[in-house]
């Protein structure tokens, strides 16, 4: 598309991926139903199965109440270990993410590919990552509405600032060809990732095996517990 309304053919890239993307979220705003009994494409009955279902797991507060906005939720999430240690994470993973977006193309050619196998060879770290969403597990973990809602945030910031950091360790900070001390941290950061991972589930590990404790003497049914505890609940089990 080189010259094609007067403009190179990298910024064709840009325009269209940046077009469908505006429109693919327009279309999503009318498409995508917020709650299941809006979804159309289900009936009465499924609606209210997967309601109860989503309610039964923690994923939506017992009472429409407890799922309102309240900043004592967006501290608690804050303050949680797991979001926090998945924070950490998230900002490794940020800066790691964007290094590769920005410079893996340069690094390839460097090591002597070029044209569609350069763009292969840039596939397998994107693949293997796929697999393992942290964003995912953060989700999973965070109870009720607001707290997940705020962990994701904070998620989405810190890994965000992690592409801020990428943007100054490779070239400035770490000149090519070599780019040695950005590989170096980079690999120092993937290194945390794993420790924060297996912290992570130590500390879930240890949490669900609490509140198993607890539900052997606890009395009381759920709904006589406390509204919305969210992942404080002892009947709400944490994701490995």
């Amino acid at each position: 598309m080189e010259g094609i309304g007067g403009k190179h053919g990298w910024s064709w890239i840009f325009i269209l991926e940046g077009l469908f993307t505006v429109l693919f979220g327009v279309c999503c705003f009318f498409i995508m139903p917020a709650t299941p009994f809006q979804a159309k494409f289900l009936t009465t009955q499924e609606k209210q199965y997967i309601d109860s279902v989503l309610r039964e797991d923690g994923v939506v507060a017992q009472s429409d109440e407890d799922d309102a906005f309240d900043w004592s939720q967006v501290r608690k999430a804050f303050a949680s270990p797991h979001v926090i240690l998945m924070a950490i994470s998230a900002f490794f993973s940020g800066t790691t993410l964007y290094a590769l977006a920005y410079f893996l193309p340069t690094i390839i050619s460097i090591l002597g590919f070029a044209g569609n196998r350069a763009q292969l060879m840039s596939v397998p770290p994107y693949a293997v990552s796929f697999v393992l969403p942290l964003q995912a597990w953060m989700a999973n973990n965070s109870a009720p509405y607001v707290r997940r809602a705020s962990a994701l945030a904070l998620f989405t910031t810190m890994t965000n600032s992690g592409g801020i950091l990428s943007t100054w360790l490779l070239g400035s900070l770490s000149p090519a060809p070599q780019y040695t001390k950005a590989s170096i941290t980079l690999v120092i950061f993937q290194i945390g990732m794993l420790f924060c991972a297996f912290l992570n589930l130590v500390h879930l590990t240890r949490q669900n095996k609490q509140k198993l404790v607890a539900l052997s003497h606890s009395k009381l049914g759920r709904d006589a517990e406390d509204h919305g505890l969210g992942d404080e609940s002892i009947w709400f089990k944490y994701k490995l």
